[in-house]
């Protein structure tokens, strides 16, 4: 399994990780710009899938403690 992280949500992107959102960084919506943008990709036919940062880690067996270490 390989992956690349990018900083913007495109065509190109498989899997967005959603992490714990910071309510005040969301400016007052319960979704972050790139989750709006990859849900819009998702319903438009793009394959997509969106996750939780938890079930990523379980995915790939990676514990929070990993990645409180690396």
């Amino acid at each position: 399994m390989g992956c690349s992280v990018a900083p913007n949500v495109t065509l190109d992107t498989t899997i967005l990780v959603v992490g714990e959102q910071d309510p005040d960084k969301l400016r007052g919506k319960d979704k972050s710009s790139k989750h709006i943008k990859a849900e819009k990709l998702a319903q438009s036919g793009q394959g997509i899938r969106i996750i939780r940062e938890s079930d990523f880690r379980a995915m790939v067996g990676m514990t929070e403690e990993d990645s409180v270490n690396a």
